[in-house]
């Protein structure tokens, strides 16, 4: 054989055993590097979205808590039923603050203990007489907001007094709000 044969069969040789090697171990080699880069990716993608909606988890229970606070502070608006005889005394004390004279006020209780409804909250009635001036009316009215209850104007009448007085007297109808039952304090 010449030596030109013999360089010739080398290199198919050589060209024969890269070829070999290369279906042989490479190419399995490398499509099982890229399964496991695929299932690596797919892996990832999954926990991103576990993070994301570990995030939005944490986020709704941020809100929930926020609601619940808000809920709790709306619910303490509502009056107790053991708190029904604070009322007169925390109007008393308005009216005098706003430097106004408290004729009558007449909450209609009857209303509360004889409503059967299955309702958790009850509305109840009242009115009030005050004299004073038009401008101590109308901020104590405006100064309800501040009521660590909901108490609602809806119907307001406001006469003068006399003719020689500034005073007037007012007849504030409303409502009132108190639960129907005791509620656990939270």
């Amino acid at each position: 054989m010449s030596a030109k044969n013999i360089f010739i069969v080398l290199v198919l040789s050589l060209a024969t055993v890269v070829v070999a090697f290369n279906f042989a171990i490479y190419n399995p080699a490398e499509e099982e590097r890229l399964l496991l880069q695929k299932q690596l990716n797919k892996t990832v993608q999954k926990f991103k979205n576990a993070s994301r909606a570990k995030k939005d988890l944490e986020n709704i229970r941020e809100r929930i808590d926020i609601e619940n606070d808000r809920l709790s502070e709306i619910k303490k608006k509502f009056i107790e039923k053991n708190d029904l005889s604070n009322i007169t005394l925390q109007i008393r004390e308005r009216t005098n603050q706003h430097h106004l004279k408290l004729l009558e006020f007449t909450p209609v209780f009857k209303f509360y203990f004889a409503d059967t409804s299955k309702s958790p909250v009850k509305s109840l009635p009242f009115s009030v007489i005050v004299t004073g001036k038009f401008i101590d009316i109308g901020k104590f009215v405006e100064s309800w907001n501040d009521f660590d209850f909901y108490i609602i104007p809806e119907e307001i009448q406001i006469e003068k007094l006399n003719n020689k007085s500034n005073n007037l007297e007012a007849m504030i109808v409303g409502r009132f709000y108190a639960w129907a039952k005791d509620q656990d304090k939270k």
